[in-house]
Order: C-alpha cells, then sequence, then structure tokens
C-alpha cells in the first residue's frame, strides 16, 4: 500500500510524520527521496517523461527555471511508487508526487501559467490512501513565515526569506482552493482519504494522532 500526505506548506505535515513514525513504526516503512531505487524505476520515469511532452509540450518548450524543477521532482518521484514489496505499507514522506504539484501551484508558479491540472494528475500514479493535513489558512501564513518559503537548492538548503504576509495570502488562498480539487479528484477515484486537523499545539496534534485509526486501512 502506498500513501502519500499533502496539505499546504507550513501545515504541519513533517510534524504528524514524526508522531506517526512512533506510532506505527511496525507498520509503516517511511520512505524518503535517497532511499534505494529498483531498475523498474528508470522505466517508469521514461515512460512517465514521454507522456508528459506529448500531454504538456509547453514544460518541454518553456525554459523557465520553475517547470525543470517541476519536471525533475516528478520524474524522480514516480520512481516511489515501484517498491518491489507488495505486501508492505510505505508512507512517502518526501518522496510522493502530489506534494510537488502543491508546491509548484503555490511557491514556484510566480508567471502564473495555466496548466491542466487535471489531465497532469491523470498522468500520475495513484496512491491508495491520501493523509490530508487541513490547517487554517491563518495559522499556516503565520507558521510559513516563520519558518521561510521554498528552499532554494537540495534539502538543507537556505529558505526564501518571507518579509511579509501580503506578498503570499493571495496564493495561499488560491493554493488552498488548489488542494481541495486534489482531494476531491481522488476522492471521486475512490481513493481513501484521511484528514487530519492541525490546528492546535504539538501536544494537541499527538493526543489527536494517538486516536487516529489508520490500522483499518493498512496490510
Amino acid at each position: 500500500m502506498i500513501i502519500e500526505i499533502i496539505g499546504l506548506p507550513g501545515s504541519g505535515k513533517t510534524s504528524i510524520v514524526e508522531i506517526l513514525k512512533k506510532k506505527y513504526k511496525n507498520k509503516i516503512d517511511f520512505y524518503q527521496s535517497g532511499d534505494k531505487k529498483n531498475i523498474k524505476c528508470y522505466f517508469t520515469s521514461f515512460n512517465f517523461l514521454i507522456k508528459l511532452i506529448f500531454k504538456f509540450p509547453i514544460l518541454f518548450f518553456n525554459s523557465h527555471k520553475s517547470f525543470n524543477w517541476l519536471i525533475h521532482k516528478l520524474l524522480y518521484r514516480v520512481c516511489s511508487y515501484n517498491i518491489e514489496e507488495s505486501n508492505r505499507n510505505y508512507l512517502l514522506y518526501d518522496s510522493g508526487v502530489l506534494m510537488p504539484m502543491v508546491s509548484f501551484y503555490i511557491q514556484r508558479n510566480e508567471y502564473k501559467i495555466n496548466l491542466d491540472y487535471g489531465k497532469l494528475f491523470n498522468l500520475l500514479p495513484r496512491p491508495d490512501l491520501i493523509i490530508f493535513v487541513d490547517t487554517e489558512i491563518d495559522i499556516v501564513l503565520k507558521r510559513y513565515q516563520r519558518r521561510g518559503g521554498y528552499r532554494t537548492g537540495n534539502k538543507g538548503s537556505k529558505r526564501v526569506k518571507i518579509n511579509s504576509l501580503d506578498e503570499i495570502e493571495n496564493k495561499f488562498r488560491d493554493g488552498e482552493i488548489f488542494v481541495t480539487r486534489l482531494i476531491d479528484y481522488y476522492n471521486n477515484l475512490g481513493i481513501k482519504i484521511i484528514k487530519i486537523s492541525n490546528n492546535s499545539s504539538k501536544l494537541e496534534l499527538e493526543k489527536c494522532l494517538k486516536k487516529l485509526d489508520i490500522d483499518q486501512f493498512l496490510f
């Protein structure tokens, strides 16, 4: 079973994953982007690349680095769906295909170039379960400003400084609608969705997650 976790940047996904690691350490493997890939990965990436070129030539004839970022992330992360052990549960911690879509829409599509996201959703591999972290927009914005924006390079690199909430508020409110569209799309396909509200302290979140029952969905 493949599990993805999504939510607005700053919604608390990392905190939730850390808590879930303790609760489900014997039931869920937390798959990260640096984990070993198998040979099928390269064929999957190549096939996905061909589909992207055919369906979205704009991504390849536009040299803007935002598109390059999205292509790179998607090509790399589709590999995560080639995990060999079919009778195990995997949570794609930072290696799922859905969060790059959210990040691109909110943080990186600065020229607001329109893509047919529904068509792009249809090209992506589908998880068996989605954990949706739902956090009030005002809380997200404050966390995001305090933490900083997206990273300027690889993992561990500096984050973009956020000088004012006004400069990002509209992007995040549009992003909230986008995430709702994404959730509705996969819900209509019959994908299981678990919604976690993260509007309180970490202590309250831990209490909430202790009551969370994911076992019914797992192998």
